[in-house]
């Protein structure tokens, strides 16, 4: 493993005080989906794409008669894209696909971005594009659904080059109320506009809010199983003609993280819970998630791995943690057992604009032997 050994290098915190603050304001609700948020965050997110990035590039706009669409379209607009906001447009390439009609919370804010992506499935994996969820719903049911369905094209996506996320715009003052804690559409659309234009290095499938990875899951919440998603795309594509799930494909194994007792609160105090840290593999991909924190990458760019432990609590426990020897990345719930993972291509994890990059990651995932025996099965390899 080329000694990547976390428990002898001195690990030290991987979260900068402003990624504390940021957690903080993610938690808290009030402050970090209101306006607050962005007057804050703004001071240490990812630069703005520069001017005229989106020239050459097409882009849909599902739901411009809203004002969060209309913002998002006219945010598209000023990078130099060409927006189109006509669903039935025929699209020999797209580029962009953003689903913005948010809506009251009704089967329509599901079944209609469902329907569009399949129809345009074509046309974006001639560009390899990008699709965007927005869960502007007011209901937080459908938003959760919407997220889920993200999730779910982003997995069938895959193959297609095409990258799919879900964004949840924040409070936004979209029927013009003036209530002091509303964000306005144009601060709204902030993180779509800037996730299209710059397409970040964290991967599909994530779940966004003000240009940072956020969990879908707090607290007790647990995300949906593989049949729950299964049953849920099913009933979706009987609702709209679409194809059901491609179960020959469905070969995803998940894996909990074991949590030791004293690593349960300070891991709590980051986002990290028993809900919120997972890890799965397949034949083509690793995902890790540890609370706030993210970890993709194809599965061919998996090095080498093997078990190891005996950590150090102070170094390891809390949030991820980075290596201030080699830039490895631990996400660690105990201090006994743990697979050590190394990539031919550092990959990104611990802050979300891609920059940082790392060489191995540390997981203690609850079955180190199980995780070991699926890391060789999809190797094609023993031992």
């Amino acid at each position: 493993m080329g000694g990547h050994e976390p428990h002898r290098m001195g690990y030290g915190p991987g979260m900068h005080p402003t990624t504390a603050i940021d957690t903080i304001l993610d938690r808290s609700v009030v402050l970090g989906y209101s306006r607050i948020g962005p007057a804050l965050r703004r001071h240490w997110w990812p630069p703005d794409p520069p001017p005229g990035s989106m020239a050459g590039r097409r882009v849909l706009v599902a739901g411009v008669a809203s004002p969060l669409g209309a913002a998002i379209a006219a945010g598209l607009s000023r990078l130099g894209a060409d927006v189109a906001t006509d669903p039935a447009e025929p699209m020999d390439r797209l580029d962009a696909l953003i689903h913005a009609s948010g809506g009251q919370g009704d089967a329509a804010a599901i079944l209609e971005p469902h329907r569009l992506t399949d129809r345009l499935r074509e046309p974006l994996a001639r560009a390899g594009g990008i699709v965007t969820f927005v869960c502007s719903t007011t209901d937080a049911r459908y938003a959760r659904m919407q997220a889920t369905l993200a999730q779910l094209w982003a997995d069938r996506l895959r193959d297609d080059g095409v990258e799919v996320v879900s964004v949840h715009p924040g409070w936004v003052d979209g029927d013009g109320v003036a209530a002091p804690l509303m964000r306005s559409a144009r601060q709204g659309a902030d993180t779509v506009v800037w996730l299209v234009a710059t397409r970040p290095a964290a991967g599909s499938g994530q779940f966004w809010h003000d240009r940072r990875p956020r969990s879908t899951a707090y607290g007790l919440t647990r995300p949906p199983d593989a049949d729950q998603r299964r049953q849920f795309w099913d009933h979706v594509a009987q609702a709209t003609g679409t194809a059901p799930w491609d179960t020959t494909a469905d070969t995803v194994r998940e894996f909990d993280f074991a949590f030791e007792p004293s690593y349960r609160l300070p891991a709590l105090l980051f986002g990290v819970t028993p809900a919120t840290a997972q890890v799965w593999l397949d034949a083509d991909e690793l995902h890790v998630r540890f609370g706030p924190w993210r970890l993709r990458t194809p599965r061919a760019n998996i090095a080498d791995w093997t078990e190891t432990g005996d950590f150090s609590f102070v170094k390891t426990a809390g949030p991820a943690h980075l290596s201030l020897a080699d830039h490895g990345v631990t996400f660690a719930t105990n201090s006994e057992r743990a697979v050590c993972v190394s990539f031919h291509r550092p990959v990104p994890a611990i802050e979300p604009t891609g920059r940082l990059r790392h060489p191995g990651a540390t997981i203690t995932v609850a079955d180190p032997q199980a995780f070991v025996a699926a890391l060789e099965s999809t190797s094609g390899r023993a031992g």
